[in-house]
């Protein structure tokens, strides 16, 4: 779903599949290379204002952005209402409007 831009993504899009198409059967496939693992300690070498910081701690690397704390709330809040119909969603728009104001 739109509305889950930033985390649960994948958890998200599996409860609207489920939904829409019933419960579905799922696999795990062993990741070899490890591309979707977010505490890879080579994950986030090359991050722009991310320079001198433990790189042995991706949380701690995003967490020196002042929109990461905002962006990570209002998804989870999204997601927390994802099936509400009276919830009107957050989007990268109000993030950065939150920054501004």
């Amino acid at each position: 779903p739109r509305s889950v831009f930033f985390v649960h993504e994948d958890t998200a899009f599996m409860h609207m599949t489920n939904k829409v198409l019933g419960n579905i059967p799922q696999f795990v496939i062993r990741n070899i290379l490890l591309v979707h693992n977010r505490k890879h300690p080579n994950k986030r070498m090359y991050i722009k204002g991310e320079e001198g910081i433990d790189k042995t701690n991706p949380g701690a690397q995003r967490a020196v952005h002042e929109w990461y704390g905002i962006a990570n709330k209002m998804c989870e809040q999204n997601y927390v209402n994802m099936f509400n119909p009276n919830y009107k969603s957050y989007t990268w728009e109000d993030v950065w409007k939150k920054l501004q104001s």
